[in-house]
């Protein structure tokens, strides 16, 4: 699908725009409710370039609140922030299995 979009197949493209939408109104509704200051987005999806992350960014900031979106900084994993992600839920879930 990367690849097909990446060469501008108008099929993929589209489906691949209906699916940023998607993900990006969930997404405003999470920055709306936890107000977090950096979002990573991650997965194979981004082979595509920023045609699939411009998209999602797009509808988080249309979608969301100003004072959710003031400090937000939205950003593509890489194999640092994928560990890093990892590790800081790994660390919740033991904390919270001690509580």
């Amino acid at each position: 699908m990367g690849a097909a979009a990446l060469a501008g197949d108008p099929l993929v493209l589209e489906l691949l725009e209906q699916a940023a939408e998607r993900i990006g109104n969930a997404i405003a509704s999470l920055v709306d409710f936890s107000n977090p200051a950096t979002l990573v987005v991650c997965g194979g999806v981004l082979r595509t370039g920023p045609l699939f992350l411009d998209v999602v960014t797009r509808v988080v900031q249309q979608r969301s609140s100003a004072l959710a979106l003031r400090d937000l900084e939205i950003v593509s994993a890489t194999w640092t922030w994928t560990w890093t992600a990892r590790s800081c839920a790994a660390a919740r879930h033991s904390r919270s299995k001690r509580l």
